[in-house]
């Protein structure tokens, strides 16, 4: 019961915390301090659980690779706050539902993880279903598009 909470806190608190930072952005606040307090926030909700976590047992690689997944994280969600800033969400919405299609790649070919059928059919039903949305609102998906949500590009 727990999960189920927690997997519907996380699906409707990201796109809320998406158009927070957005009205941030289009306040004039920077992107790189945005990513900062959603962080630092994120982490004082992290502060009780940890207390129970016995983190001496970890070595040393465990530690090199959390910190290294930190810093692309938070590089990964400077770029976003980049791209909603000058985008519209419900463009890049479905173009964020892309992270668990690479996700699942980098697991495959990285890690060695082979995937179920759901898993795939998820795939396709992730590319698939931000294809009809981008056909609704005739706004075609095109490298523009991709470069505009990773922050390399502004409208």
């Amino acid at each position: 019961m727990i999960g189920i909470l927690a997997l519907l806190i996380r699906i409707f608190s990201n796109p809320y915390s998406n158009v927070i930072q957005k009205r941030l952005g289009q306040r004039g606040f920077k992107s790189l301090w945005i990513s900062f307090f959603a962080y630092f926030i994120l982490s004082i909700f992290c502060i009780i659980p940890s207390f129970g976590v016995s983190w001496a047992a970890f070595g040393l690689d465990f530690y090199k690779y959390v910190i290294l997944a930190g810093v692309v994280g938070a590089l990964g969600n400077w770029f976003l706050v980049e791209a909603i800033k000058s985008g519209e969400l419900s463009v890049l919405g479905p173009i964020n539902s892309y992270k668990s299609v690479v996700s699942i790649l980098f697991a495959f070919f990285l890690l060695g993880e082979i995937h179920s059928l759901a898993q795939f059919s998820g795939i396709i039903l992730i590319i698939f279903g931000s294809y009809f949305i981008f056909e609704v609102i005739d706004e075609k998906f095109s490298p523009k598009l991709l470069l505009l949500y990773l922050g390399f590009l502004r409208l």
